[in-house]
């Protein structure tokens, strides 16, 4: 008899879990290389508020976040979870910032990212923007170069659309690196990026997926970029380039004209950091006389982007 009394005592002191109010979020690890991912998890205990309804928006400046799976624990209501994957936009010992749930605040944490490795050396993944602050029209350049130990890799990068704002991607550069030790190829790319509005601008640039044998080996989240954009004054027609342009002019044909000949007029209107439709219809100034008629012409539009150093 008195050892049963003993084993109902011992039961009757375990520790049962307590569902407190609290908001936790768990990291499957708390350092990572550049163009990893961390699995994380957020559990809510205890609370009426939906985790589904969660600000998780202090993350984004250093976090690319994507959503997983949210599912509720049993009893109802007591626990709630949701899955998150966590891709950093650099390198460094990144903060990650307390989230709420409306009373519930999770508590700050550190994650350490170095830099992304490969046959033993870095890669370099390095972003470069021409301006932050532009007049409306104005081009503002951002360019990504991704040098590699591996002789042979390719990128991928997915389509770039924001409200207001409209880009031309571009590919400078994919070429061997000779007589570097470390790195033995190159790609240089970016956006070209026209801002149609004032105002500030927060821009999620496209992610980079790295590609080696035609795997995935690393996707790469870039910085976010603030631009600042002046509106122009509202006397400046809807469709005059923000570039300076220059007029070249020439005649294709040799020694003198007479009645009767036919000659050629090239006219090229060159322009730095502007669309091809922002140009100038110089075509419509173009009219016949009495003296001279002008056949009809053709105009070829040609982008060109360099934002090379």
């Amino acid at each position: 008899m008195v050892r049963v009394c003993l084993i109902i005592c011992v039961w009757f002191f375990l520790p049962i879990k307590s569902y407190a109010s609290e908001l936790e979020l768990q990291l499957q690890k708390n350092s990572i290389e550049w163009g990893q991912v961390i699995s994380a998890r957020l559990l809510a205990f205890d609370t009426d508020a939906d985790l589904a309804d969660i600000d998780l928006t202090p993350l984004y400046e250093d976090f690319a976040v994507k959503l997983g799976d949210l599912s509720s624990g049993s009893p109802k209501g007591k626990m709630q979870k949701l899955d998150l994957d966590l891709f950093p936009r650099r390198t460094g010992n990144l903060m990650l910032p307390s989230v709420t749930l409306g009373d519930l605040h999770s508590a700050a944490q550190t994650i350490t990212v170095s830099d992304a490795l490969e046959q033993g050396s870095a890669l370099v993944v390095d972003l470069k923007v021409s301006a932050e602050q532009v007049w409306q029209r104005q081009q503002a350049l951002a360019t990504v170069e991704i040098k590699s130990p591996e002789r042979f890799f390719n990128v991928e990068i997915e389509p770039f659309n924001a409200h207001g704002i409209e880009v031309r991607p571009f590919v400078l550069a994919r070429e061997p690196i000779d007589g570097d030790a470390r790195y033995r190829s190159r790609i240089q790319l970016g956006w070209a990026i026209f801002p149609l509005l004032g105002g500030d601008f927060q821009l999620e640039l496209p992610m980079i997926r790295y590609l080696q044998g035609g795997r995935v080996k690393r996707r790469f989240y870039l910085p976010r970029l603030n631009l600042k954009v002046q509106e122009l004054p509202a006397y400046i027609p809807p469709n005059m380039p923000v570039a300076k342009v220059a007029v070249e002019s020439s005649i294709a044909n040799e020694g003198l004209l007479h009645t009767g000949d036919i000659a050629y007029w090239d006219i090229t209107l060159r322009a730095n950091g502007t669309l091809t439709y922002w140009l100038p219809p110089v075509l419509h100034g173009v009219q016949s006389t009495d003296a001279i008629e002008f056949l009809p012409a053709k105009s070829t539009p040609k982008l060109q982007i360099d934002a090379r150093d």
